[in-house]
């Protein structure tokens, strides 16, 4: 994930010395960058579309707009704000990385996983070791999700909508997300097609190399 914070350092600099022409460019040269960035840590062109447009920039913080992801739109998000300190910013870590707004398309596979369409070879680079993880704290202190939803298709249509925080640490993540579930059951999926599930609550996760510890409280449903 460092190869976030070091794109968001290459773009400070490149306002710096160019400013008054990249703002006018800042709808094509800043996703150029940063999914050069993405496709360079994952090893593998696995990012073939990016969009957004910078709507603040400071050396505290950068706001951006009107994310899509992949020619598909697989992921996109209304608004991103991502707040640094400038020393830290100079070794890659990001303070906060706040997401308002996103969407991500899955599909629910006949086994019950999630496959997240053309993003897939992205989360699989990142897996496997292609891409190598950087030594000490992590690269995010917070992510923070805000009106998220993960749009389902496949075994199960429907929508899951998360607000919350995760908290990556060195040796894992915490995270905790008020949930909410509407979705029907397809014969493709792995339970009898036509059932309707509708439910909300909140869930917890704590992962560490002992395992990972979830908590899931449900409200209703």
């Amino acid at each position: 994930m460092r190869w976030l914070g070091r794109a968001v350092l290459i773009l400070l600099a490149i306002v710096a010395m160019l400013a008054p022409a990249l703002w006018l460019g800042r709808d094509v040269v800043p996703p150029r960058v940063v999914r050069w960035a993405m496709n360079q840590a994952a090893g593998v062109e696995a990012i073939d579309d990016l969009a957004f447009r910078i709507d603040r920039l400071s050396f505290h913080a950068v706001e951006l707009v009107g994310l899509r992801v992949n020619r598909d739109d697989v992921l996109t998000a209304e608004r991103i704000r991502i707040a640094f300190d400038p020393a830290e910013l100079l070794t890659g870590r990001l303070r906060t990385v706040t997401v308002t707004g996103a969407t991500l398309d899955v599909t629910v596979a006949p086994d019950g996983t999630l496959r997240p369409g053309s993003l897939e070879p992205l989360l699989a680079a990142f897996t496997s070791g292609r891409s190598s993880p950087a030594d000490g704290p992590p690269a995010v202190r917070r992510v923070e999700l805000q009106d998220a939803a993960v749009h389902l298709g496949g075994g199960a249509a429907g929508r899951l909508r998360l607000e919350g925080t995760l908290a990556p640490t060195p040796d894992g993540a915490a995270a905790s997300m008020a949930w909410q579930l509407a979705a029907e059951t397809d014969a493709s999926g792995p339970l009898a097609a036509g059932l309707s599930v509708e439910a909300e609550g909140r869930a917890t996760l704590d992962r560490d190399p002992s395992g990972s510890r979830v908590a899931l409280a449900i409200a209703t449903g």
